[in-house]
């Protein structure tokens, strides 16, 4: 497993959309809409996202969310990882910020099904929904009469953008988050990112060209033997006499 700091994301993951998905390859653009929107989250947990990709299709999701019980984002991960028996390539991801089109950030290389593992072991009961909705209102309803709720304030405020469901016990989910993020950062670098990153200091380093050129004949200068004075003959002649 290694890690690729500082790359275009979505070029990264792209390219495992190429090589693993056959099926359903337009899943990738709702990830690549959801990726760039998080990289302008302005809470780390909440861009930090687990993306994987199998023969028919991809998933991304908020990490945060997959650690809570009964979830979508807990669901569908550990359905995929304990009964769907299918080969998938999984990735965390974490958008730091946008170049143009680019979305600069984070790819951490991770096992799929570990990282499932971890998710039911670790996973934290529901207690509230916050539901975000078109017209820029929020609400939080018990997480278990969500679905009825959202109905009527789906007709009061429009649909839903964004729904976040909150653990009983947010400081253990900031704990589990905090022990996943130790173990990726330990991961070594990519060699071949390694490899860029060490090409990019050495070319940060070189000297202006013009003020190498200006440094070169000053020193040559200094280098230069300085010429003595040779005694005029005809003078030397003159004395003589």
């Amino acid at each position: 497993m290694r890690k690729h700091t500082d790359v275009d994301i979505l070029a990264e993951l792209k390219k495992l959309v190429d090589t693993h998905v056959r099926h359903y390859k337009e899943d990738f653009e709702v990830d690549r809409k959801f990726i760039t929107q998080t990289a302008k989250d302005a809470l780390p947990e909440d861009r930090t996202l687990i993306w994987f990709c199998r023969e028919c299709g991809t998933h991304c999701f908020r990490e945060a969310q997959t650690f809570i019980r009964d979830t979508r984002e807990h669901n569908t991960l550990r359905f995929y990882a304990e009964q769907s028996g299918e080969d998938i390539t999984a990735r965390i991801v974490v958008p730091k910020q946008l170049k143009g089109k680019k979305v600069m950030g984070d790819v951490y290389e991770v096992s799929f099904k570990e990282l499932a593992f971890k998710v039911a072991q670790n996973s934290l009961e529901p207690v509230t929904s916050r539901m975000t909705f078109e017209d820029g209102s929020s609400a939080e309803v018990p997480f278990h009469k969500s679905l009825r709720s959202a109905d009527q304030l789906v007709q009061e405020h429009g649909r839903i953008t964004s729904i976040h469901v909150i653990p009983v016990d947010k400081e253990a989910l900031a704990d589990i988050l905090a022990q996943q993020k130790r173990r990726r950062e330990r991961l070594p670098e990519a060699a071949d990112h390694a490899i860029r990153k060490s090409a990019e200091r050495s070319e940060t380093a070189k000297p202006d060209k013009h003020t190498s050129i200006r440094e070169k004949l000053s020193q040559a200068k200094k280098e230069q033997p300085s010429r003595k004075a040779v005694p005029d003959k005809s003078k030397g002649k003159d004395l003589e006499l």
